[in-house]
């Protein structure tokens, strides 16, 4: 691991090899992963199975819709080959989000829950109904 600060944020560069776990499905949400190189496999654990959901590469970004929700991996992400990734820590992406505007916000939000429920739909998965977030008028937001 190695930690560089550029554009106001600290990352740090991690390496995986083959079948190590960036995280794991049902882990806490402490960072999100930039892929620099090598592929990294999206998967979730639907009772017995494990289904494969997606293949990430250079440029890619892993484990941003737990960060961003607050909450815990859906999924988890393993290294198919050698991987190079920068982590990110969700604090740092907490005070980006602290300074932008409150729309930007509940959109990035809502975007992040439709998406997470759409890939639950297409692979069969149960819904989880969340408890309703407290949320501003229209008024409030645009103020």
């Amino acid at each position: 691991m190695r930690s560089n600060q550029g554009e106001g944020l600290t990352v740090s560069k991690y390496y995986f090899e083959p079948n190590e776990c960036l995280f794991e499905q049902g882990d806490a949400a402490t960072s999100l992963f930039l892929i620099e190189d090598g592929t990294v496999e999206v998967y979730q654990i639907a009772g017995a199975r494990t289904v494969s959901l997606a293949r990430l590469g250079p440029g890619e970004v892993v484990g941003e819709l737990a960060v961003i929700e607050g909450a815990t991996h859906t999924r988890g992400a393993r290294a198919i080959s050698p991987v190079t990734a920068l982590e990110v820590a969700p604090d740092q992406i907490e005070a980006v989000m602290d300074s932008s505007h409150t729309l930007t916000k509940l959109l990035l939000k809502h975007v992040v829950r439709k998406l997470d429920k759409t890939t639950d739909i297409a692979f069969g998965q149960p819904q989880i109904e969340h408890a309703p977030r407290p949320s501003k008028g229209v008024g409030e937001i645009l103020g």
